[in-house]
């Protein structure tokens, strides 16, 4: 039997609820709830003190490992359409020329609509400064 079952199984035993083991042992339950559903496991302060408040030995119960948490950035590093390859700047000039709309060519390159329009933008101030002398 694993530790989470064991906590589970003597804090039954013992009639009481997750909040007032977790208030003999000095955590909130929370804690307690996280322990038995094997999503962390406790120290051994909190282990030691779960031994006293429950009556049995818990150090020969086997610790489970939680599941592997995935980290998400908040921050946005890079847009995924920069990251996966570049923007080919000649063909949005060539659909835009052949009458394809903002949206169209967005979903052929695989970009967002402002980018597009951004690359139009650059690439008319291009245009007109190699008509100025």
């Amino acid at each position: 039997m694993d530790l989470g079952d064991k906590i589970k199984e003597l804090r039954k035993q013992k009639g009481m609820t997750q909040a007032e083991l977790g208030l003999a042992v000095g955590v909130c339950y929370q804690s307690i709830s996280d322990w038995e559903h094997k999503r962390y496991n406790p120290n051994y302060d909190n282990i030691s003190e779960l031994e006293r408040v429950l009556g049995e030995p818990l150090r020969d119960c086997e610790l489970v490992l939680p599941p592997p948490r995935v980290r998400k950035s908040r921050k946005e590093k890079k847009p995924v359409y920069e990251a996966n390859k570049p923007v080919d700047v000649g063909k949005i000039g060539a659909l835009y020329r052949a009458r394809w709309s903002i949206e169209e060519i967005a979903r052929d390159v695989h970009i967002p609509a402002s980018e597009v329009v951004k690359y139009l933008r650059r690439m008319e101030r291009d245009e007109e400064r190699r008509r100025l002398p």
